[in-house]
């Protein structure tokens, strides 16, 4: 099939949207199928606050709507609205995440209304005005807009109101009806034409009754309104070692499969391997014009002509010169222009290397990555929003060293603890196929601990840690675990946990042995430090050997030792 010029990714609110540009224009209101894939080169995002241990005491939901329409607008392009309503009553003073909503991110020509007030437990009301709203500006012109409800006292009720109007069909995303808190009513509804055909998926707790509705229009063809309904929607509570939070609310999936109206519309199906290849051409014509480049590679050949070398002063030059600022497969623009901007996303550093391999003549391959923090995608529907990385697959020699440009102060060959073992789609070759990517192998190492942190809203701190052992500190460990109950097991963590933050409390202790394959032990436990940072810092503090563990550890002569730690933020605190 052949597919038109692709346009450039232009949305950040991970839907999948279409820039209007003179390629895409049609003159009838049929979606061509050039057209519609073009569509699937965007993200979906929809802002859900991260879950803390205290949200449900904060409130609940009495009411969300969330409605969207798309239509061909008789001119080549096409019409997107969205309406998005909420009530919010609140149990508990102060400000939080309830108190503070986003609107999705907004691209530089699409327009907003937003109403917002509080309604007090007297019947006053106090309305948002633009001084208690705060756009963020992004790259790409881009923004974001915050608000800021007055009077966030108990029993209040914060009612928001936004509409969207943009020329950016998305069709393709995601659509919360629950929220971290309870919800008691939920609705999300998706107007199309009758001839448009998507894939649906709903995850998480609770249940939601689905309604479509066919409703003929005179001189126009038909649309198509499906509709989800939930009530009583329960909120989460903080679990340990728990899937992604978003993953955990109850949410619809959805994204374009076909046109009736298209020839063969069997053989045009949206799948995998197709979305491979679309993405697959984005990177090829992102990377067209490299001309700067060109002289590097020349630079680097001329230096050495080991592969694995000039590998690695490829991921070198590539850090030097080029800082991902966040975790996003979005596209933009060419090349030459975000090298001299010098930063940008995740797949856009992904994307410099790998030209720079190819270059070098270094084989290797490109993988979109969904990150244990994105959760493994739904293999029944076929879209790009699922992923949040891009990685790079090199093979220098006759090893496979696979490369994440995010964090540039590691190794070229240390993978991030959110990528391993997380599912990959192939892009390289015939593209389509999905593999899970390698952990390493901790058996040289003897030993490695992975942490993660959650700072919640009140400043505390929500650990969960996990230590691997292996090879002869498997008895060791073993032998000074035995006989020994819960507490007695804990004890020893807890107290080189209190050196970092005293009166922090380990909430869970597990050990996990290894099985007959000879795979490591490991331990896995969980811990609340308390309020530990002051209201409205702006930082803090965090000692690297937190865990108090790094001088029980067996020396390893000639071996650097690696500790993975990741923090994580309410999203809008």
């Amino acid at each position: 099939m052949k597919i038109a010029s692709l346009p450039a990714v232009a949305r950040n609110d991970r839907t999948l949207s279409m820039r209007q540009d003179g390629v895409l224009r049609t003159t009838s209101w049929r979606l061509t199928t050039a057209t519609i894939i073009s569509l699937l080169l965007c993200l979906a995002f929809f802002p859900c606050a991260a879950k803390s241990q205290t949200d449900e005491a904060l409130g609940r939901y009495s009411l969300i709507y969330d409605s969207t329409y798309i239509w061909p607008d008789g001119h080549g392009g096409y019409d997107y609205i969205r309406k998005f309503v909420s009530d919010v009553v609140l149990d508990k003073q102060g400000r939080s995440v309830l108190s503070r909503p986003a609107t999705p991110v907004l691209d530089k020509d699409d327009k907003i209304t937003i109403t917002a007030y509080t309604k007090l437990s007297s019947g006053e009301i106090l309305q948002a005005d633009t001084s208690d709203m705060v756009t963020r500006i992004l790259p790409g012109d881009r923004r974001w807009v915050f608000i800021n409800f007055r009077r966030a006292e108990p029993g209040a009720i914060l009612h928001l109101d936004w509409l969207i109007n943009s020329k950016q069909a998305n069709i393709a995303g995601k659509r919360f009806l629950g929220r971290t808190v309870p919800v008691e009513r939920a609705i999300v509804a998706l107007t199309v034409p009758e001839a448009w055909r998507f894939n649906f998926a709903f995850t998480g707790s609770g249940d939601a009754h689905q309604v479509e509705t066919i409703r003929p229009s005179s001189g126009e063809p038909p649309s198509a309104t499906y509709s989800w309904i939930a009530n009583d929607l329960a909120g989460l509570s903080h679990e340990d070692y728990a899937p992604p939070v978003e993953r955990m609310i109850p949410c619809l999936y959805f994204s374009f499969s076909y046109d009736t109206n298209w020839s063969g519309p069997d053989s045009n199906l949206i799948d995998w391997k197709y979305l491979a290849r679309l993405y697959f051409q984005q990177i090829k014509t992102f990377t067209k014009q490299s001309s700067q480049l060109n002289a590097v590679a020349d630079s680097i050949g001329d230096r050495t002509t080991d592969s694995e070398k000039r590998t690695e002063m490829a991921y070198a030059w590539a850090g030097d010169h080029f800082k991902p600022l966040d975790s996003d497969i979005t596209l933009g623009g060419s090349i030459n222009e975000v090298l001299q901007l010098g930063r940008g996303n995740q797949a856009e550093a992904a994307v410099i290397l790998l030209a720079l391999l190819e270059r070098l003549k270094i084989p290797c391959s490109a993988y979109l990555v969904a990150s244990k923090d994105a959760g493994d995608p739904l293999i029944q529907l076929p879209a790009l929003f699922w992923f949040d990385r891009l990685l790079i697959a090199a093979y220098p020699k006759t090893d496979t060293i696979w490369i994440d440009p995010f964090y540039q102060l590691a190794d070229m060959d240390i993978l991030p603890f959110e990528d391993q073992g997380a599912k990959g789609l192939s892009l390289s070759g015939a593209g389509g196929d999905f593999i899970t990517i390698p952990m390493p192998d901790y058996r040289e190492n003897g030993k490695a601990i992975h942490l993660k942190l959650d700072l919640d809203s009140l400043g505390s701190l929500h650990g969960q840690a996990t230590e691997i052992y292996s090879g002869a500190l498997i008895p060791e460990v073993s032998i000074f675990l035995k006989g020994q109950d819960a507490l007695e097991r804990q004890a020893p963590w807890e107290k080189k946990l209190a050196q970092s933050f005293p009166g922090a409390k380990i909430e869970k202790f597990d050990v996990y042995p290894p099985d007959s394959t000879g795979r490591a032990l490991k331990i896995g436990y969980s811990f609340n430090t308390g309020p530990t940072i002051r209201p409205f810092a702006n930082r803090a503090y965090i000692p690297m050997d937190l865990l108090g563990r790094w001088s029980d550890l067996p020396a390893l002569p000639g071996n650097t030792r690696q500790f993975p730690i990741e923090l994580r933020r309410p999203r809008f605190e």
